[in-house]
């Protein structure tokens, strides 16, 4: 099945499309998505669909990680040279519904992917004709959030928001751009924050929380 959708992307977007490399005629963007099968018996609709898209959204659930035929789909769409991104979904679940300790839900992020990159370095090199294609949260190609609620975030946009309430009102362009990227490498991985001081720690330490449980998965609960 396949489904129009039609976006317009806000200035900040747009200023961080061009960052990335990326120019738009206005700001209007029509995107095209085509549930592929998943099932392995359905191989072959599987790799047509994936001849005439630009890319794959890997939807994959966070408590269970990367499944059998997901790792399938997967490596169809790396042999077609289809560049994939990931989705953590089923956020909700793991918060509500198991009420998943928060580092423990870091961590199996953490795992998933680490285990999606592992299947993709199995398929593609390093020195790909697509370039690099391991995904990373702090680069934008790695999305959490919850498809049955109808939200989700990536780190670059998480950090655009905290640069608003935590940084300086007057700040320069510049220092915004900055303050971002320093949000944006700090929101994953082991940065550790204490909210009582406003102090980032590169290790763990008495008061201090890693930073993407205290700003993500803390403030959600």
């Amino acid at each position: 099945t396949a489904v129009s959708m039609y976006y317009e992307l806000t200035p900040e977007q747009l200023e961080f499309t061009k960052e990335q490399g990326h120019h738009f005629e206005g700001n209007g963007v029509l995107i095209n998505l085509i549930d592929s099968p998943g099932h392995v018996d359905f191989s072959s609709e599987v790799t047509a669909a994936l001849r005439v898209t630009d890319g794959a959204l890997v939807v994959v659930d966070c408590v269970s990680g990367v499944c059998v035929q997901t790792e399938t789909v997967l490596k169809q769409a790396l042999y077609e040279r289809v560049r994939p991104i990931l989705f953590l979904n089923k956020v909700d679940l793991a918060l509500i519904t198991l009420q998943m300790p928060s580092e423990d839900l870091y961590q199996q992020f953490s795992r998933t992917i680490e285990n999606f990159n592992v299947i993709v370095s199995c398929v593609v090199d390093e020195n790909s004709v697509m370039g690099p294609l391991m995904v990373d949260p702090r680069k934008g190609n790695v999305g959490f959030g919850s498809g049955l609620m109808g939200w989700a975030f990536d780190i670059p946009t998480l950090a655009r928001i905290y640069n608003k309430f935590m940084s300086k009102p007057d700040q320069t362009p510049e220092q915004a751009k900055a303050n971002i990227a320093k949000f944006t490498e700090r929101l994953w991985g082991e940065w550790f924050y204490n909210p009582k001081t406003n102090k980032w720690l590169s290790r763990p330490s008495d008061g201090y929380e890693r930073g993407f449980v205290v700003l993500f998965i803390d403030v959600i609960k």
